[in-house]
């Protein structure tokens, strides 16, 4: 370690920063090199080595170890995050396991330590910045900044596809680009020594403290009270038969007392629940933390209460129509869990972030919300309530995650003047409006979207950006229409092993990333469908202004046409995959894709099933054709027989598909290898129940029953297969009893 570097600088640092700063700041420290990335991916519970040849430093053990012993000085309530426990000798009380980030939202601390030597998490970045107190202090371990490029691209905690061996990380370089003096970010690192103060005082007390029970000293703001108002009057007019049930949603970014908010209607409906005819009070939580940090912010009096009922989101069963129910961070239940819940209580209050990507994320507003039925209002709470505003952390974050962008009016006098460009990714790190207003764009297409989706479509070498921009020169901010991700998959570059493509095909392995390729073969039963170069269409968006005009379609077709031309000895197939609706598989109808599998489970948060598609002039649908077209039918028919629930949620549109199934070889051999799969245990029974259906229905004997009895004992084990609530012992009975019925030709 430099001489320069002294932790004694860095102890008069933090007195310094104590006494002149209320804002939160970021505090990047050298740390400690990763352990090698075999590592086994769970926590080891051993003590830490006491051989330094077992950890290679990037500075001293001991230097860290006393920085830290500084932080935990000057802050009472410190908590250390790392990827294992035993990856960093540290003097905190409090220390977690990375995986275990997500289940502290809501809690704060005054110093959070986040080590990032074992790589980059854009999640748990993100997460971590709203557990920081007010005046608190975020601290990365982290390399000297120059290092960053290379070494978080060896360094990942998140997967990405077979084959990728990208060599710079473009994410780390956008945070470079973005830590800089205009976030007060303060650097401690061998190569950069920067501990610059966020010099702002404010004397006003907190609105929050930290008693042991807000309810002694807490005083709603003004927003938190207008709320608060509104939802006591929705349960006074109830009271006078007015209006029978209500429901309110009340959102906000991080920080904005949302949690506290809920824990006072809570204590106000245990208080009334005589005179509102609440039979209880129930509280609904994804997680049994962020029950007790509800119960946490509550008078002991209600939060002991019998009145007050914990339930997990599945225990619908707990609700009745007499139910004052209380949902926190409801993006995080499956809307259609969250519409079942909230239709069973006669008042519902619901609270969320939209901007912590939990769950359904937006969806909650963009989705859930407008289709809706029944009497709910939607309530934001904008002023921050943690932390100061124009707080350094918060906006840094939502400059990098949470882009937005003023898009500029386009002439549409000439539409051949729009051009579709592959843009490099240094383009976005050299230039911060483009990447604005692309990521920006981007997210409107997908409601889903995390921060992990922004680290995999920059440093991915498998997921390539195009713009669709006027003009003849180099697209910009300003000039962009729309925008598609893809991710290339499949081809004989990555699947070059014979062996490699029959296992994948026959069930026994899956690579990862790559998506359709491996759902297809394992679909179809062919390894020959590896082969083909995929390219998948990620997301596909358009300026909002300027939707239903043309341009998605135009996109496509610019596409499908740069594909073409830059594809080699084999034609690249362009695909999709997404929840189907109506309108959404019309769109691509419509440009000339075709449905080639159905999924068969409910997407958690659309609540739709998953469709895909390939484009019907590409080589992976033109050599399936007629085995595609067969396994749709086939899925079809398996879904309005024993899963009327998931058939019902396809849109007409599918559902009046029309095939007559075919009786190819094609066909024959299909279901053979299905087949033969199964009996030799490398597929489960559940990867075929569409071909069992088939030969349990099929008007004349297939080639595989030996006689009617056999497609008897298939349909009775098949029935029994679908009956609620067997046992494990009673499944494996009637899986043998299908295997007894079906002999191999």
């Amino acid at each position: 370690m430099k001489k320069g570097l002294c932790v004694n600088d860095l102890d008069q640092w933090l007195k310094r920063r104590k006494q002149v700063s209320d804002f939160r700041q970021i505090l990047i420290l050298e740390g400690v090199a990763a352990k090698p990335q075999n590592t086994p991916n769970k926590e080891r519970t051993k003590p830490l080595s006491s051989e330094p040849s077992k950890q290679v430093s990037i500075v001293e053990r001991s230097a860290l170890y006393n920085a830290l012993q500084s932080i935990d000085e000057h802050y009472q309530d410190c908590l250390l995050v790392t990827r294992f426990l035993d990856d960093i000798e540290t003097p905190f009380t409090h220390c977690i396991a990375a995986r275990s980030l997500g289940h502290q939202q809501g809690f704060e601390y005054d110093a959070l330590v986040l080590d990032c030597m074992a790589g980059l998490h854009p999640n748990q970045l993100y997460n971590a910045a709203g557990l920081v107190k007010k005046s608190g202090l975020l601290v990365l371990l982290a390399p000297s900044p120059s290092k960053w490029p290379k070494y978080f691209a060896s360094h990942t905690q998140i997967k990405f596809s077979q084959g990728d061996s990208h060599e710079l990380s473009y994410f780390a370089q956008l945070l470079l680009a973005y830590f800089s003096d205009k976030y007060d970010i303060a650097w401690w690192t061998e190569e950069k020594k920067h501990l610059s103060l966020c010099d702002h005082v404010v004397s006003a007390p907190l609105m929050q403290n930290s008693s042991s029970h807000y309810s002694e000293s807490f005083t709603l703001s003004s927003a938190q009270q207008a709320i608060l108002d509104k939802v006591e009057a929705s349960w006074s007019l109830s009271e006078h038969q007015q209006v029978q049930s209500s429901c309110h949603l009340i959102t906000g970014a991080r920080g904005r007392g949302k949690t506290s908010l809920l824990a006072r209607i809570a204590e106000q409906g245990i208080e009334s629940h005589a005179k509102r005819r609440f039979s209880e009070v129930i509280l609904c939580t994804p997680s049994p933390l962020q029950n007790e940090l509800i119960q946490h912010y509550m008078d002991e009096s209600y939060s002991s209460s019998s009145q007050l009922v914990s339930i997990a989101p599945d225990q619908v069963e707990r609700v009745t129509q007499n139910s004052l129910l209380l949902i926190d961070e409801a993006a995080s239940i499956a809307p259609w869990l969250l519409t079942t819940l909230c239709n069973k209580a006669a008042h519902s209050i619901l609270c969320s972030t939209t901007q912590g990507y939990e769950g359904s994320g937006k969806g909650l507003l963009y989705r859930w919300f407008p289709n809706f039925q029944g009497n709910i209002v939607h309530h934001q709470l904008m002023q921050s309530f943690r932390w100061l505003e124009h707080d350094p952390i918060e906006r840094l974050f939502t400059a990098i995650f949470e882009p937005e962008s003023t898009f500029s009016p386009v002439a549409l006098t000439d539409t051949n003047n729009f051009q579709l460009y592959k843009v490099g990714k240094q383009d976005f790190i050299d230039d911060p409006e483009l990447y604005a207003s692309c990521f920006a764009l981007l997210q409107t297409a997908h409601y889903q979207s995390t921060p992990i989706d922004h680290m995999r479509m920059l440093d991915a070498n498998d997921h390539q950006i195009w713009l669709y921009a006027s003009g003849n020169e180099k697209p910009h901010a300003n000039s962009i229409v729309g925008v598609i991700c893809t991710i290339e998959e499949g081809g004989e570059l990555i699947f070059d092993d014979v062996k490699l493509r029959q296992d994948v095909a026959s069930g026994r392995r899956r690579l990862q990333g790559h998506m359709t390729s491996q759902a297809l073969a394992l679909h179809l039963a062919s390894e020959q469908v590896l082969t083909h170069p995929v390219c998948r269409v990620h997301r596909i968006a358009v300026q909002p202004s300027l939707h239903r005009q043309g341009f998605a379609s135009a996109m496509l077709k610019a596409l499908r046409a740069q594909l073409n031309s830059e594809s080699g000895p084999r034609e690249v197939s362009l695909s999709s995959a997404f929840g189907i609706t109506d309108a959404l598989y019309d769109f691509w109808a419509s440009n000339g894709f075709s449905l080639v599998k159905i999924g068969q489970r409910k997407d958690s948060s659309s609540g739709t099933l998953t469709g895909y598609l390939v484009d019907t002039n590409s080589p992976l649908y033109t050599s399936n054709k007629v085995l595609f077209k067969d396994c749709v039918y086939l899925d079809l028919a398996y879904l309005h027989t024993y899963q009327n629930a998931l058939h019902d949620l396809l849109p007409p549109s599918i559902i009046s598909l029309e095939h007559k199934l075919s009786t190819s070889p094609a066909l024959n051999n299909f279901i053979l290898s299905k087949l033969h799969s199964f009996m030799t245990d490398e597929l489960s029974y559940t990867m075929l129940k569409s071909v069992l259906h088939h030969l349990s229905t099929s008007q004349t004997l297939h080639p595989v029953i030996s006689n009617t009895e056999g497609q008897l004992e298939i349909t009775t084990a098949l029935q029994a297969l679908h009956t609620k609530h067997l046992s494990k012992s009673e499944k494996l009975e009637y899986v043998s009893k299908l295997k007894n019925a079906i002999m191999l030709v």
